[in-house]
């Protein structure tokens, strides 16, 4: 069963970072950076059309990959990637059990192709290294090929672009998770506080403001609290998330 590798470009979410991935590793690193986290025991689908947006999936993989499992499975990620009008797909396997992974990736490759969707690659991904799954990966050594995704230029790209990635799932809900004291201490007396910027300045100004603020935390400096207050509120609620100096910043001050 061929599978069609070649160049695929994969526009995020935002509008200021494009990635164009030549080989599996980067298309690993692409996951990292669509998902914002390394998945486990997941399946991880990455769709591809020409002159459109696409979407991505995550799926938890089966405890037991019988065939009412990997049947499920196909129609779960099939059905959206038709209605879609997908043209290519890749299937990223992270698991460190090659069990778990063996029985869906060639039913799967099948169940796409007979839909008219090319398979670009179907590889498995752990502890920072590939391992092939169709018996088509002739490049890829039987303990796996070394890569370092965390190291990729995709992320240093995805950072400057104002996306967080970070290592795991479980730390996306952690750096969600207020200060509740924090918040309860300074909350009273933020609206009233002397900052160095105007938060209510029109963009282009608060832009200059904004990016000014990077450079000082970027310099070492600390930021004020309550111009820190100021920048996230102003960023939430009147620019828009994609502006890029904007996330920047708040990645920077988390």
């Amino acid at each position: 069963m061929a599978i069609d590798r070649g160049v695929m470009t994969h526009d995020t979410t935002a509008p200021a970072l494009r990635l164009t991935a030549h080989d599996p590793a980067d298309l690993v690193a692409c996951a990292l950076v669509t998902l914002g986290f390394e998945p486990t025991d997941s399946l991880v689908m990455l769709t591809f059309a020409r002159g459109r947006r696409t979407f991505h999936a995550r799926l938890d993989l089966p405890e037991v990959p019988d065939r009412a499992a990997v049947e499920a499975v196909a129609r779960a990620l099939r059905q959206p990637a038709v209605q879609h009008a997908v043209e290519k797909v890749v299937f990223l396997y992270f698991s460190p059990d090659p069990e778990r992974c063996l029985p869906l990736a060639h039913p799967l490759i099948a169940s796409f192709l007979d839909a008219g969707i090319d398979v670009i690659d179907a590889v498995r991904f752990h502890d920072n290294r590939l391992f092939g799954l169709t018996g088509d990966d002739d490049d890829l050594p039987p303990d796996g090929q070394p890569i370092d995704p965390w190291g990729h230029r995709f992320l240093a790209e995805a950072v400057h672009a104002g996306h967080v990635v970070l290592p795991r799932r479980t730390d996306i809900a952690d750096s969600l998770r207020p200060d509740v004291d924090a918040w309860t201490a300074l909350r009273p007396t933020w609206k009233d506080q002397p900052r160095s910027f105007d938060p209510l300045l029109p963009p282009a100004r608060l832009r200059e403001a904004v990016l000014a603020a990077v450079a000082r935390v970027a310099a070492g400096e600390s930021l004020d609290p309550i111009d820190a207050v100021h920048l996230i509120d102003r960023k939430s609620t009147r620019l828009n998330s994609s502006h890029r100096c904007i996330s920047y910043a708040v990645f920077c001050l988390k």
